[in-house]
């Protein structure tokens, strides 16, 4: 009896496992089917469905879409000028050390862009070797640096 027992649970594992592995194939066959790349040899129109920003930690996100110059609904060519312009109005602004725009995800002619950014670095604290106390005030006046400020070239 205790046999049969065994045997039957040994069986039921087997035929569970073989049902997982089964059940898993079709789910990554379907993933890769609705994946289209983009031929940037031949440019199309798309539409802008959605736009985020990711990668700050300081700054208001609504913003630098405006900033961006793209807006949800406005028909783009892939590639094309319109994204060109709005990597470049990003990195005028000199807050970032990388800037990338990712398409999320492209439905036909729908698209979800994704600006993908590196703020610079910030100050922490400001530390003075050899200069006594009075002299490091001074100093700190003349620079206003306060902590938080971003690390930019004019900063340096």
């Amino acid at each position: 009896m205790l046999s049969l027992k065994k045997k039957l649970c040994t069986n039921f594992a087997k035929l569970l496992a073989l049902l997982l592995v089964f059940y898993s194939f079709p789910t990554v066959a379907q993933t890769y089917e609705n994946i289209q790349l983009v031929d940037y040899a031949t440019p199309r129109k798309y539409e802008v469905v959605d736009i985020k920003i990711v990668g700050v930690r300081y700054l208001d996100q609504n913003a630098l879409i405006q900033l961006s110059g793209l807006t949800k609904g406005q028909t783009i060519e892939i590639p094309g000028d319109e994204t060109t312009r709005a990597i470049e109005k990003l990195w005028k602004q000199g807050l970032f050390s990388e800037v990338k725009v990712l398409m999320e995800k492209l439905e036909g002619n729908k698209i979800n862009l994704v600006f993908q950014l590196q703020e610079r670095p910030r100050v922490s604290k400001l530390v003075f070797k050899g200069v006594k106390k009075a002299d490091e005030k001074k100093i700190n006046d003349i620079l206003k640096i306060i902590p938080g400020a971003q690390v930019t070239d004019n900063l340096i």
